[in-house]
């Protein structure tokens, strides 16, 4: 294991290699123990065979397609030809005192720094976790430390991926890119958001679009519930609901770059509005409008379309209203 990382140009963090005992990946409070750890191969034959113990062997051993059998089959035997037999023994004490340095030393260190440059994402309409790092206590770091920090991110965040210095550098890269843009990764993504580098898991699927209409509530857009009620007067548009002067049914659906929203003068992209409104990059995407007769009428939380005075003064109206969660 220390050998293959070291080829992988891993940090102390890797060219400890595995340790005796650690946590089950995922289960926090489950210790994973590897008592014959510290022993060679020939050792526990010996004691096998010593004690009458038989063992079942894995032909896939022999396979030096693998590339961990190609290290302990031609690669260790070059080793113990230069550096005698006791070699590997030499490999595994510079390994333990590098996991002790990283344990003592940089690993409380690195989560200091951490929790030092992450807070929570701010709740929006979809069911996300994850955090933020602050983009200038990450700019601040030595180079060093900055990889280190992403990477122990990365891992914490759930997202998956390898730990190595090519997915730091792709994460890392995203510093120097416009908002919007993006790592994926099997449980999510990083984005890059205005604040620095958002780790996101769960965002899942765009919300499915729904038509809604007086007297129907509880239809869900992500974490956002929706209700119509008739009203007969007019009142000032709120972030979380919109009078609407008709009673047409309402679509509620994600946005589409064509999008427009009218004002007393003209329209305006709703894209913009998003931007405006600083909506995350993570969800905008799946942002919802509301839409009546083939017009959008209300970016929730964003803006309402305008009203004329002669609209306003109607006695047919629909209280929408989007609660979240």
């Amino acid at each position: 294991t220390v050998l293959i990382n070291l080829a992988r140009g891993a940090g102390p963090k890797g060219l400890g290699g595995m340790s005796v005992e650690s946590l089950v990946p995922g289960a926090p409070d489950l210790p994973l123990i590897r008592p014959l750890l510290m022993r060679t191969r020939a050792e526990i034959e010996s004691y096998a065979r010593s004690h009458s113990l038989q063992w079942a062997e894995d032909a896939s051993n022999q396979d030096t397609g693998y590339r961990r059998n190609a290290v302990r089959h031609r690669l260790l035997p070059v080793f113990h030809e230069i550096f005698g037999e006791g070699a590997s023994r030499a490999i595994s004490r510079s390994a333990s005192l590098l996991r002790r340095y990283e344990n003592t030393q940089l690993a409380p260190m690195a989560e200091s720094l951490l929790n030092e440059s992450k807070k929570p994402l701010q709740p929006t309409f979809l069911a996300t976790e994850g955090f933020v790092l602050s983009e200038e206590i990450l700019t601040g770091m030595d180079a060093v430390v900055r990889t280190r920090i992403l990477l122990d991110a990365l891992e914490e965040s759930g997202l998956g991926g390898t730990r190595e210095a090519e997915t730091a550098a792709s994460i890392e890269n995203l510093l120097r890119s416009q908002v919007g843009r993006r790592v994926d990764f099997p449980g999510g993504a990083v984005w890059r958001e205005r604040e620095g580098l958002a780790f996101v898991a769960g965002a899942g699927d765009r919300p499915d679009s729904f038509s809604i209409q007086p007297g129907e509530e509880g239809k869900r857009y992500g974490r956002l519930t929706f209700r119509a009620q008739s009203a007969s007067y007019y009142f000032q548009a709120e972030t979380w609901c919109v009078a609407l002067p008709s009673d047409a049914p309402c679509l509620v659906r994600p946005w589409s770059d064509g999008d427009r929203l009218p004002l007393q003068e003209g329209s305006t992209k709703v894209k913009d509005l998003l931007t405006e409104a600083k909506v995350p990059s993570h969800v905008r995407e799946s942002y919802p409008v509301v839409e009546q007769d083939g017009v959008v009428v209300w970016v929730p939380y964003v803006r309402s379309a305008w009203l004329s005075n002669a609209e306003k003064e109607g006695t047919s109206f629909i209280r929408l209203s989007a609660l979240l969660d």
